[in-house]
C-alpha cells in the first residue's frame, strides 16, 4: 500500500509542477510585445485614488522574448526577469534594478513600483497591448 500511495504522491507532485510551467509559460508569452502606456493611478493619499487618461499616449515600453525591454521614455537598454506571478524586476542599464508588481489581463498590462523604490501613495501605469 505504501508504494501505492507514494506513486500517488508523486505524481500529484509531477502534475502540479507542470501546470505552473505552463502558467509560468502563458505568462510570459502574454507579456510580449509592444504596449502603450494609456492610464496612470494615482491616490492623493485619501482613498480616493482614479485611473487617469494620459494626455501623451506615444509613450510605450516592448518586451522581447530575450529578455530585453526597451521603451520611449524609460526602460532604454534595460532586461527584465519574471521573479514569480506578481512580481517583475526591470535592471536599467546602470544596473540598478526596481521590481513591479504586475498582472495581464484582457489585453491589458498593469505596473505598479514594488520595491526598492515606491510611491508615498498608491499609484500604477495601465499599457494596452499594441501588438
Amino acid at each position: 500500500m505504501k508504494p501505492l500511495a507514494i506513486i500517488g504522491f508523486i505524481a500529484v507532485i509531477i502534475i502540479s509542477l507542470s501546470f505552473k510551467r505552463q502558467t509560468d509559460y502563458q505568462q510570459r508569452s502574454s507579456l510580449y510585445g509592444k504596449w502603450k502606456l494609456s492610464e496612470i493611478f494615482n491616490d492623493p493619499g485619501n482613498g480616493n485614488g482614479k485611473w487617469n487618461k494620459v494626455v501623451d499616449t506615444s509613450y510605450n515600453i516592448q518586451f522581447y522574448k530575450n529578455g530585453q525591454i526597451d521603451g520611449n521614455y524609460d526602460f532604454k537598454n534595460a532586461t527584465y526577469k519574471i521573479k514569480d506571478s506578481i512580481t517583475l524586476a526591470i535592471k536599467h542599464a546602470d544596473k540598478t534594478i526596481q521590481e513591479y508588481h504586475f498582472k495581464i489581463q484582457d489585453q491589458t498590462l498593469i505596473m505598479s513600483p514594488s520595491k526598492p523604490i515606491l510611491c508615498d501613495e498608491p499609484c500604477a501605469m495601465k499599457y494596452i497591448k499594441m501588438e
